[in-house]
Order: structure tokens, then C-alpha cells, then sequence
């Protein structure tokens, strides 16, 4: 994997930015050793979920059991670097630096900012959850390498499945790869298909599952979080970074929760002074990767200093720990759980196949890090079903951004041979990594089919998702139960 060229890019600006991340490397035995020091070197930019992909680097790849060959992959990728998902932060920012300056009460600094935000929101016109060139030039690059690393799979020419969610970031993020791939020879013919809104259990589970909508607005964890702002002094860090934009009386109505600024959908995005703090660190958290469409002129890591940036994606991490990890249950949190339908799928995806009732050589899903983020905690990858009811403690395993970076992806590669069982080895983000500790392996990071199978069809089952259960049922199961 590591002596594959990376295909060289149009904007020069685009070249040096993929070199970046090419090249780098960060040093992991598993994913799931989070306490392995980042070398990765944007991991220093703390940009949490929205860091843009670290691709495999180095990674050497173990060498393939004697006789044995791939024949079918199962792969689930969330959607590549994007823009702002929508009118946002950038909204409520706006307003707050608005309303202020209206009542006299914006300093020179938070006139600057102002401009910047106003520049962000020019910028992003059109563009709000869409992929930025840099999302699209990741995922053109996975399909690339994923067509070379695969060559005799792929030069059979036989058809593929390629899926994605209703969200339009997914088609393109679809888009780029199999462009990627097609690049690399193959001319075999490919199906697409996507979900309608709320009728997908396998690639958005969450958009049906009633108690885990419930549990993620308002569910108690959000009181451990309160704590953990407590606890690590949030309020002296967040009133730090954003005091230098208001004079003193505005600054202290924001701290006494005088004043809500909201989104375009109404939901409120600032109602005091961390929430103020934390919205800026999102809008800086993706702007790294909207350099490559040229917003070059806005640099918002001059507000914050290094520890105000670590804490700020550790409050990120908190909540993704709880909303998209195991939280206080472990492997059976209620975000995890939901996950079990799309590896239910999965394993049927793979049955169908070497049972030789289905000529895909491979099932290609594009979805979104809710979706990526639990499924490696379904699977037990690393220490990513691991509970904790000390958050500062699972902050040191617990990463988004190890976990679920932009682009970030899980795949099953299927080895068949001759008169022998067939074999399956997962990769995340393009490394090897094991399957629960509870599967053992026959060869390092090559496991038996049916002992895989095995584990995760109970596993589903026990959750009320049974490899015959229809999506209809599925759909009903998580609507009725979670």
C-alpha cells in the first residue's frame, strides 16, 4: 500500500495538502491504542470529527494465506471533507457579532471576526454540506488505491453495488471513488441506488430509532458532559477565548445565559458563554478544509490557544463518547446497538456471495460518521466498545477522530480458495485491524468467515436482528425498541 503513487492532483494547492496526508503517519499496534502518539501531524490542529482523512501512510499490509485470494469486499465509508453541514455556527455567530455591534457593543477584534464569519457565509453559499475539492480528492484517492490494491478482483469486470444515503455529500463522496477506481481499468458495470429520508435502517438506523433520538437529545449522559465542562474549567476557558470581541457588559449577559442566537432551522446553537466558545472552534474546525476552494484569507487558530483547541475537541469527544459510542453501557449502548441492522446486512451481503447467489463482487455504502463512528464500536474495534463512567479516563482511548475522520471507512476483504474455508480480514481507514477479541484469528489478521459470521449474527440476533429479518422489520424493530 505504501509503494502506490498517489495520482497527482490539478491545483497545486491540492498536492501539497494530500502529500500531507499521505505521508504522514501515526503510530498504532490497533486502532484503539489512542494513548500511541499522534504523528499525524493535523491530529496537532485538534480538529476532532472534521479532520481531514490521514489515509494509510506506511502501513504495511499482511501477506495473504497460501492459495487464497480476494473475491468480494464489503466496504462503508463515511462521506469525504465537506463544508459547513448548513447555516449554522456561521448563523449564530453572525447574529451574536450583529446584534452587538448594534448596541455598541463589539470591540475592534470582534469587528475583524465579523468580517471573517461574513466571508465564511459569502463562501459557503451553494456550498453548505457539500463536499469541498479536498473531500472529493480523498475519496478519488481511496477508489484509486482501492482499484490497485485489488487489481485481479477488480480486472474481472464483474458488476458492484455502489449505495449511499439521501444526503447528497454521500453521492458525490460515491462519485470521486468510483472515478478513482474506474481510473485504475475497471469497466465493470455498476448499480447505484440510495435511501429516501427515513427508510434506511442499515446506513442511517438513527433517523428510526425513537429512544436513541430521545437518549441523544436529552438523555442523562448530558448531565456527565455539565460535569466534565465543570470539572475542566470551561467556562474560564471559553470566556478566555471570546472576551476579546465584546466589551464587558455584553460579555457578561452572554455569561449569565441572556441571549439566544440560532440556526437557520431554529435550533439554538449559543445560549451562554462555552456554547458560544465551542460553535467558533466547530466553524475553525472545518476550515482546513476549505483552503483548497479558496478560503485562504480566514485563519481562526490565532483565537484560540493549543489548550483551547485540545479542550474543545476532548468537549467534542465527550459527547461523541455517549452519542456515537459506548458511554456508560459498553457494547451494549443504545448507539452501538442501533448499528446492528447494517452488520446484519453485511453479513448477508457476504453469504449471498459465496453462496453463489449474487455476481457483485463487491457492496460499496456511503453514508456519514453517525453511521461509521458506532459500527467500528459494534465490532468491538480496539477499545472502541469500551465503557467508562470517568470520561477523562476514556478520553484517553476515545478519538473521533482516530475512530471517524472525514472519509474515514470499514471494510470486509473476503478470501476464497480452493477446497478451503473462506477467510475475512477488516481494514479501518485502509489498516488492518482486529475483529473483537472474542473472535480469534487463524493467521494475524485473517479470520474464518464462518467464525465471524457466527459472533456478529448472534450478536444482531440477541438485538432483535435476525439474519432473516426483512427491512421492513428492521425498520419496525428500531422504531418500536430503540
Amino acid at each position: 500500500m505504501g509503494n502506490v503513487q498517489r495520482l497527482k492532483m490539478k491545483k497545486n494547492v491540492c498536492v501539497a495538502f494530500l502529500v500531507l496526508l499521505s505521508v504522514s503517519l501515526f503510530a498504532l499496534n490497533n486502532y484503539g491504542g489512542i494513548e500511541a502518539k499522534k504523528d499525524y501531524p493535523m491530529y496537532n490542529m485538534y480538529l476532532g470529527s472534521k479532520i481531514p482523512y490521514p489515509g494509510p501512510g506506511k502501513a504495511a499490509l499482511t501477506s495473504i494465506p497460501a492459495g487464497y485470494k480476494v473475491n468480494f469486499i464489503y466496504w462503508v465509508n463515511r462521506h469525504g471533507s465537506r463544508n459547513l453541514s448548513s447555516f449554522k455556527y456561521d448563523k449564530a455567530w453572525s447574529d451574536m457579532l450583529v446584534f452587538a455591534e448594534s448596541k455598541g457593543q463589539l470591540t475592534e477584534k470582534g469587528k475583524i471576526l465579523l468580517k471573517e464569519i461574513q466571508k465564511v457565509i459569502t463562501h459557503e453559499q451553494n456550498r453548505y454540506g457539500l463536499l469541498t475539492s479536498l473531500g472529493k480528492d480523498e475519496l478519488y484517492g481511496i477508489g484509486n488505491r482501492t482499484g490497485v490494491l485489488y487489481k485481479d478482483l477488480f480486472s474481472s469486470n464483474r458488476p458492484l453495488l455502489a449505495k449511499a444515503t439521501y444526503k447528497e455529500r454521500t453521492w458525490e463522496s460515491r462519485e470521486n471513488f468510483l472515478k478513482g477506481l474506474e481510473k485504475t481499468g475497471y469497466k465493470g458495470e455498476i448499480t447505484l441506488t440510495h435511501s429516501k429520508k427515513n427508510t434506511d435502517p442499515y446506513l442511517r438506523p438513527f433517523d428510526m430509532a425513537a429512544k436513541y433520538k430521545k437518549y441523544k437529545k436529552a438523555g442523562k449522559w448530558h448531565e456527565k458532559i455539565d460535569a466534565f465542562s465543570r470539572t475542566n474549567d470551561a467556562e474560564i476557558i471559553a470566556k478566555k477565548v471570546i472576551a476579546p470581541f465584546f466589551k464587558p457588559e455584553f460579555l457578561t449577559k452572554i455569561d449569565k445565559g441572556e441571549f439566544e442566537f440560532k440556526s437557520e432551522k431554529d435550533d439554538t446553537v449559543i445560549k451562554d458563554i462555552v456554547t458560544a466558545a465551542y460553535s467558533l472552534w466547530e466553524i475553525y474546525s472545518v476550515l482546513p478544509a476549505m483552503k483548497t476552494d479558496g478560503l485562504t484569507d480566514v485563519d481562526m487558530s490565532t483565537y484560540f490557544t493549543k489548550a483551547d483547541l485540545q479542550f474543545f475537541e476532548d468537549y467534542q469527544n465527550a459527547q461523541s463518547f455517549y452519542s456515537k459510542g459506548p458511554g456508560s453501557a459498553g457494547k451494549d449502548s443504545i448507539a452501538l446497538s442501533i448499528m446492528a441492522p447494517l452488520a446484519k446486512n453485511m453479513i448477508n451481503e457476504v453469504d449471498k456471495y459465496l453462496k453463489g447467489e449474487s455476481s457483485y463482487l463487491g457492496v460499496f455504502d456511503f453514508c456519514h460518521a453517525e453511521t461509521v463512528v458506532p459500527l467500528v464500536g459494534f465490532f468491538e474495534i480496539g477499545r472502541s466498545a469500551v465503557s467508562s463512567e470517568d470520561i477523562s479516563k476514556a478520553l484517553k482511548y476515545w478519538d473521533a477522530g482516530y475512530y471517524g475522520p472525514m472519509a474515514a471507512n470499514v471494510e470486509w476483504i473476503i478470501y476464497t480458495a480452493e477446497d478451503k474455508e473462506p477467510l475475512v480480514k477488516m481494514l479501518l481507514n485502509e489498516r488492518e485491524v482486529s475483529f473483537s477479541a472474542s473472535i480469534k484469528p487463524v493467521n494475524t489478521f485473517y479470520y474464518r468467515w464462518s467464525d465471524v459470521k457466527t459472533y456478529y449474527s448472534e450478536k444482531a440476533a440477541k438485538l432483535g436482528f435476525g439474519l432473516d429479518t426483512t427491512l421492513e422489520e428492521n425498520i419496525e424493530t428500531l422504531k418500536s425498541t430503540y
